[in-house]
């Protein structure tokens, strides 16, 4: 949900997966936000939708680009591919996306990397690690990226599977970066 417009926004895939689309609901109808042929042609699957003052982000499972990750936004006129498309090292899961400020965050789990947790943040036209790379001990699922807009911190939750499965927070701070771990 949109906290400024009050409009609620969803990612909607064709049951075959031959399109998907984003719509945002007024109140009173649902709309396609955007041409949906950027995301057709896209292939999003498993995607994170957020909106950070009007602008709509969809991070997603690339399918015509191996499952890599790819992010774009929609400026209010036209979708736009956030870096390269399918930027992620290998196939990506479970992908959790927040917008700080303006910079899109992205968490998710790299089938490359051993199936590791992953944090990228999108700066200066490319994607980069925050907190390093693979930042899990071990496979990681079910990642959730959280912020908190008071204390300027990301959360990471996920299962590690380094750990019997057992949950795990990772917390980063954006004003002095750097890491600490709960389980």
């Amino acid at each position: 949900m949109d906290p400024d417009s009050g409009y609620v926004y969803a990612t909607i895939e064709n049951v075959d997966k031959k399109w998907s689309f984003v719509a945002k609901y007024d109140g009173k109808q649902w709309t396609r936000v955007g041409d949906n042929y950027v995301l057709g042609t896209l292939m999003a699957d498993n995607g994170s939708l957020w909106v950070d003052h009007g602008n709509v982000y969809l991070a997603f499972h690339d399918v015509y680009r191996g499952g890599k990750a790819t992010v774009v936004e929609y400026d209010g006129t036209q979708w736009k591919v956030l870096g390269k498309p399918g930027f992620s090292g290998g196939p990506a899961h479970y992908l959790s996306l927040v917008v700080y400020q303006g910079v899109p965050y992205l968490a998710y789990q790299d089938i490359l990397c051993g199936g590791k947790a992953m944090v990228m943040q999108f700066t200066a036209g490319s994607w980069e690690p925050l907190g390093g790379t693979e930042i899990s001990h071990g496979g990681a699922t079910f990642e959730s990226l959280a912020l908190d807009d008071s204390t300027h911190k990301l959360y990471l939750a996920f299962k590690d599977l380094a750990y019997k499965g057992m949950p795990a927070v990772l917390e980063y701070s954006l004003d002095a970066p750097g890491r600490t771990v709960s389980n």
